[in-house]
């Protein structure tokens, strides 16, 4: 399905696809303005670099996850390679599918080691994509915490100065411009104080994907699969980013643009069941 289709048919990808390309370009105005720039000089050009850097970082790996399709329809499979290999039935799709592919009632498919479904980019994260993920995840928690750097102190300093008009101001923001209440730089307060809830929630996501990050197992697999099936993917940090950024792991996580070929094609996974009885014994030992 083609991305715009994905977006627009759900609600809430829709909501939350413009929120993003609203707040980040707002959020890039407010920390590269020249009243607001802590830097002069040398500092300064660094300053514009980093901001420049870090808007096409986020974007570039939020339109990389948009794009990709994590599915397994580029896969071409044999007759047999549901029985030699296992593979269960999807009821929904009614097609056999890979080990670790799960199907999303969002995007109406399934999805190779599907992890979540991520309503910014209207797409499902799964093996294919998850390069983009993380990518969109780190260098928006680096923006945020570079933009609260620049401007928290303003924020502080300017509430407490006046912190009844602010609170009109935010709350009643039309009757306080009608009677000419409205504070003067409204807007840099308003998207401040988006920046700095955008870092709390930003730091809850990667808390959240944290676990799945270092262990390899995705958030479907430890919400669905039983323990047993769980561990029987569980690999290292450095196999598990590998695995996510390829074979050019050590530099593909700087830009989505660098190529890395990842290590299979998403659908060479073995089965859960088979190593029920290996696992529980490496246990007992």
């Amino acid at each position: 399905m083609l991305w715009w289709k994905r977006i627009w048919r759900q609600p809430m990808n829709l909501f939350m696809f413009i929120v993003f390309h609203i707040a980040a370009p707002a959020i890039y105005w407010l920390v590269s303005r020249e009243d607001a720039t802590l830097f002069d000089g040398d500092w300064l050009r660094f300053h514009k670099i980093v901001t420049n850097f870090l808007l096409v970082s986020v974007f570039s790996n939020l339109w990389k996850l948009i794009l990709s399709d994590p599915t397994p329809r580029k896969i071409i499979f044999t007759e047999n390679d549901h029985i030699t290999k296992g593979w269960d039935v999807c009821n929904t799709c009614e097609a056999y599918r890979p080990h670790r592919a799960h199907h999303c009632v969002t995007c109406r498919v399934c999805v190779l080691k599907r992890d979540h479904h991520c309503y910014f980019a209207g797409n499902c994260v799964g093996y294919s994509n998850a390069r983009y993920f993380y990518g969109l995840l780190f260098f928006t928690w680096l923006a945020l915490v570079y933009t609260n750097f620049i401007t928290l102190e303003f924020l502080f300093k300017t509430t407490l100065l006046n912190p009844i008009q602010v609170l009109v101001s935010f709350f009643a923001p039309i009757p306080a411009a009608l009677v000419g209440y409205l504070h003067e730089d409204f807007f840099v307060l308003f998207v401040s104080t988006i920046s700095l809830f955008a870092l709390g929630y930003t730091c809850y996501l990667i808390f959240l994907h944290s676990e799945s990050f270092v262990s390899g197992i995705t958030l479907t697999e430890m919400n669905r699969e039983k323990e047993s099936y769980k561990e029987r993917y569980r690999t290292g940090v450095f196999q598990n980013m590998r695995e996510i950024f390829g074979l050019n792991w050590p530099v593909a996580w700087i830009s989505p643009f660098i190529p890395s070929p990842l290590l299979s094609d998403g659908s060479q996974f073995p089965h859960p069941k088979n190593n029920r009885i290996t696992h529980s014994s490496r246990q007992r030992k």
